[in-house]
């Protein structure tokens, strides 16, 4: 996979909207519409409860594979996120991974050392970059 963004942030109120910002920056040219928009609730939703439970530092990987956009957040917390099917309506919080599970290919949670890598699959229309190797540099205009 091709890393195209990662990131140490410190997991506070602010760091959902650090990560999108970065998130937005590195895949300007690479994503739009609603596969970013995609991306970015996605790793909005992540950063936000390592923030809210966990706290400390998170790291925040994003990369790709040909169709498969891959958001990666890490945190200091060695509990596995459980995925809730059953909500009263009167919760106010439990249901970013159940919105998260219905929009990805695949989601996950692995134990790493010192915590958990949560990470979410997304189909992408990720373009390559133009490669200029080797090029006139006028001649890509």
């Amino acid at each position: 996979m091709e890393v195209l963004l990662e990131s140490r942030l410190r997991a506070d109120r602010q760091a959902p909207r650090v990560a999108r910002s970065q998130a937005r920056d590195a895949l300007a040219a690479r994503v739009g519409g609603v596969a970013l928009d995609a991306v970015l609730l996605v790793l909005s939703e992540l950063v936000t409860n390592a923030a809210l439970h966990v706290g400390g530092a998170v790291r925040v990987r994003l990369l790709t594979r040909p169709g498969v956009l891959r958001v990666e957040v890490e945190d200091g917390s060695e509990r596995l996120p459980l995925l809730r099917r059953s909500l009263g309506r009167s919760e106010v919080s439990g249901r970013g991974l159940p919105l998260i599970a219905a929009m990805a290919r695949g989601w996950g949670a692995d134990p790493i050392s010192g915590g958990k890598r949560v990470w979410v699959d997304l189909d992408a229309g990720v373009r390559p970059l133009p490669s200029f190797a080797g090029t006139d540099p006028g001649s890509h205009v």
